[in-house]
């Protein structure tokens, strides 16, 4: 099995918490990389074993000259009828004459066809707390593809193989509708290397009559007006706010009203509030699917050796884990459960975002009350979507005692007052949801 590319590595020589802290959001940075480090990210082969076994239509797929955006699909000779619905066939011969001609090749949402793009822009969210997706771009002439523009969220650029030649200009206006004249970086992106452009930066790419594939990875960052807007829902309740404003009131009486209205909203513009609101973003940024089938559809609770294999589902974000004495609350996807303390070194493991053996999940659960809570517990984080099925194990392998000094009938009493009471507020050791 091939190791996913991480966010570690596409930002070499950086370090990690230094890029994070002076770089990301702030300024761009151009990164250069062993030539062929990208080779089982994507490769051609992969494109186009896509377009072949795709029918991917506008905007997911798109031909792009100079700004002008086409369709190599709509010919006659390649309208296929499936049941009575005709349904536009990719025409090689037309994909052939538009590329040649300079258009470039974009595909939308790589990371939901390709799994090691995917793996990486997981790991990218891990690492910066917001959602990543990826375009895929190839380009052949020497066209420009969109001309001079800037996007609304930070991007990396991974040059995957051949060269393309980038001008970025300067100040960063963030958004502004002309682009500045000034040339602040010039050059050539070449395989192995990656671009770093925070949101708002100005840039023109052109190819360079050769073969070119790159990734273009966005995440969209939290501003100012997305902080406001959570305020707004926070106080949207409140008595005051849903007061009609004084109209017709005298001037002393709607100066005092908007007063109020200022004070109670500046009351929750605070550090502590900036970061609940930043929490709370973080525990709504949606969880991709996974799915195990078979073993999705089995109802045998008892089906899980130990020798089965799982790994969080989704970005490993431990902005989301709140332990407090009655056990952990864990927040995914704007949802929020419960469970029992001895159960957070198991989610500790899972944390880690690698594949675990149930044994290993199993293992950490020393202080579980029984080992069929413990191996129950795992069971319900498959449930809930928390953790995800890799594979099943081939057989239920015998496991030794996990909890030091019970006895099969005192874990056997144990589960059964559990899970008779334990699954609305845990009293301790039970399961909970809320």
């Amino acid at each position: 099995m091939m190791t996913p590319l991480t966010y570690d590595e596409i930002i070499r020589p950086h370090d990690p918490e230094a890029f994070r802290s002076t770089i990301y959001g702030t300024r761009f940075v151009p990164m250069s990389g062993l030539r062929d480090r990208f080779r089982n990210l994507v490769s051609w082969d992969a494109l186009n074993s896509i377009l072949e076994t795709h029918l991917l239509e506008p905007p997911r797929f798109r031909l792009v000259k100079d700004g002008v955006v086409s369709d190599p699909r709509t010919t006659p000779d390649h309208l296929h009828e499936r049941r009575g619905e005709r349904m536009p066939w990719l025409d090689p011969a037309e994909l052939q004459r538009q590329l040649r001609e300079g258009a470039t090749i974009a595909v939308n949402g790589m990371d939901e066809m390709h799994p090691p793009v995917r793996a990486l822009c997981e790991d990218l969210t891990r690492n910066l707390k917001c959602h990543f997706q990826a375009n895929l771009f190839a380009s052949f002439g020497s066209s420009a593809s969109f001309g001079a523009h800037w996007d609304g969220h930070d991007v990396f650029i991974v040059q995957v193989a051949g060269r393309k030649h980038w001008t970025l200009f300067g100040p960063n206006s963030s958004h502004g509708d002309r682009c500045p004249e000034e040339v602040a970086w010039d050059g050539l992106l070449e395989s192995g290397d990656v671009l770093y452009m925070p949101r708002g930066t100005w840039h023109d790419v052109r190819a360079v009559n050769e073969p070119s594939l790159h990734l273009t990875i966005g995440g969209i960052n939290r501003t100012g007006a997305h902080f406001m807007d959570w305020l707004i829902r926070q106080v949207r309740d409140e008595p005051l706010f849903r007061q009609d404003l004084p109209r017709f009131q005298s001037v002393e009486m709607r100066r005092a009203h908007v007063e109020a209205l200022a004070s109670t909203v500046l009351a929750r513009v605070t550090l502590a509030g900036l970061d609940q609101f930043l929490r709370d973003q973080v525990a709504r940024i949606p969880q991709r699917t996974y799915l195990s089938m078979p073993d999705l559809a089995r109802t045998d609770r008892a089906s899980l050796p130990d020798n089965s294999k799982i790994r969080l589902s989704g970005p490993a974000l431990p902005d989301v884990i709140d332990e407090h004495p009655n056990g952990v609350d864990v927040q995914r996807a704007g949802a929020r459960r419960r469970y029992p303390y001895w159960m957070i070194p198991v989610l500790r493991l899972l944390w880690d975002g690698k594949v675990h053996s149930v044994r290993n999940l199993l293992s950490a659960a020393v202080e579980a009350p029984s080992l069929e809570l413990a191996r129950e517990g795992i069971r319900i984080l498959l449930d809930d979507g928390i953790a995800h099925l890799i594979r099943s194990g081939t057989s239920l392998e015998p496991t030794a005692s996990l909890v030091e000094g019970s006895s099969g009938d005192a874990r056997a009493n144990s589960l059964n007052v559990e899970l008779d009471g334990g699954w609305n507020e845990p009293a301790g050791g039970g399961f909970g949801r809320r």
